[in-house]
């Protein structure tokens, strides 16, 4: 299951990626706060199908884009050594209630469970730690 078909207000973020993120991802951070909203960063180094003239050139000016998705209802959460994530594949799976997103690599793990998950925005920046990712 591709993570863009169950995110809302996903029009743009489908004109970047129209096949979907196929490549890993990294989950480079979560917020909450104090009235339940729930941000997830995803990294992806997967090269956007249009180019941003205001994000400059693919390669040049950025090689990473972060996915921001937002909830307001996560109905379970776990992570374990945040430290560690990586780029790895994701899982998605349809549960009850909702769908269940998860990460995992040697020494980190990450699931979340959300009824909805909504694109919220994009941001870019050149990552130099190729050696690390690859």
């Amino acid at each position: 299951m591709n993570l863009l078909d169950v995110v809302s207000h996903r029009e743009f973020v489908v004109k970047l990626f129209p096949q979907g993120l196929t490549e890993v991802l990294m989950v480079g951070q979560v917020r909450f706060d104090p009235l339940g909203n729930t941000t997830v960063a995803l990294h992806t180094r997967q090269q956007p199908a249009l180019e941003m003239k205001k994000w400059g050139k693919w390669g040049e000016d950025y090689n990473t884009v972060v996915i921001i998705l937002s909830s307001s209802r996560i109905k379970e959460f776990s992570v374990s050594n945040i430290s560690g994530s990586l780029y790895s594949k994701v899982e998605l799976l349809e549960v009850e209630g909702g769908f269940r997103f998860s990460q995992q690599s040697d020494d980190w793990s990450f699931y979340m469970v959300f009824e909805d998950i909504g694109f919220d925005s994009c941001e870019v920046y050149i990552d130099g730690a190729d050696d690390i990712y690859n």
